[in-house]
């Protein structure tokens, strides 16, 4: 860091992000690797000028980790935007579904522990819906971690009710959020990272207007729950989840 301000002046920001230490990949690792790398990012992030976080939850668990006083809440929130009229509805003229068809949507990294399995159980519960699938695989390029989902939307129980769509550019994603009827969010609680997280998800959800089926648990129940946005289910439960996809759906549009 100290190289960088001297080449380039300015202060240095560390955009967290994520909790990563409590994140999955590094859950059961033993606590001496931990406590190393913990010293690692301590040490960084001490030396930066400021450290952000995208939540409140976030920010206290990155603060009492990395011997922080203060670490501030970036909300990873889109630009506020007003969903057209009439609403578009780009996914059913691309798959060219009937209009009475619903249109559920899962978007953003397509893999494991994202709760998509579940919602693909789920979806062959609600009649007169589907559910779609928009994303990208790892963020390395390779498709590895979205090829089983296309596989699987092929054959049977999943041909007709489940959908592989490609990702679009930022520019567009709201657009293609608005064209559904209820998003869901099914992220499954197998860290302390994933049972607090808020993902930029949810707030595109929110600017384009769209319900959400989201996961009880604290990141988005405290979003959700305050602002009435959608349905709190258990995200490792098919049933849960297509009960609170049918709840919304019973709501009609407005």
């Amino acid at each position: 860091l100290d190289q960088v301000r001297a080449a380039h002046g300015g202060h240095t920001v560390y955009d967290a992000r994520d909790v990563f230490l409590r994140s999955r990949m590094f859950d059961h690792m033993p606590r001496w690797q931990r406590r190393i790398l913990t010293r690692y990012e301590r040490r960084w992030a001490g030396a930066c000028d400021a450290v952000v976080q995208v939540s409140p939850e976030y920010a206290a668990m990155t603060e009492r980790d990395l011997g922080l006083d203060h670490v501030a809440v970036v909300r990873n929130c889109p630009e506020r935007w007003d969903p057209p009229a009439p609403r578009p509805d780009r996914i059913r003229e691309l798959l060219g579904l009937p209009t009475t068809t619903r249109v559920v949507l899962y978007q953003g990294r397509v893999m494991g522990d994202r709760g998509i399995e579940q919602a693909m159980d789920a979806i062959l519960e609600v009649p007169d819906a589907v559910l779609v699938i928009m994303g990208f695989g790892n963020q390395n390029g390779s498709q590895s971690s979205r090829d089983p989902y296309v596989e699987a939307s092929q054959r049977a129980p999943y041909l007709g009710k489940v959908h592989v769509i490609d990702p679009v550019p930022p520019t567009e994603l709201l657009w293609w959020s608005a064209s559904a009827d209820v998003m869901v969010m099914a992220v499954q609680p197998r860290s302390q990272n994933h049972r607090f997280m808020t993902p930029q998800k949810l707030w595109e959800a929110l600017a384009a207007g769209v319900p959400v089926v989201a996961a009880d648990m604290p990141g988005f129940r405290s979003v959700v729950g305050e602002v009435g946005c959608g349905e709190l289910v258990d995200p490792t439960s098919p049933p849960a989840i297509g009960a609170g996809i049918r709840r919304l759906l019973d709501l009609g549009p407005e």
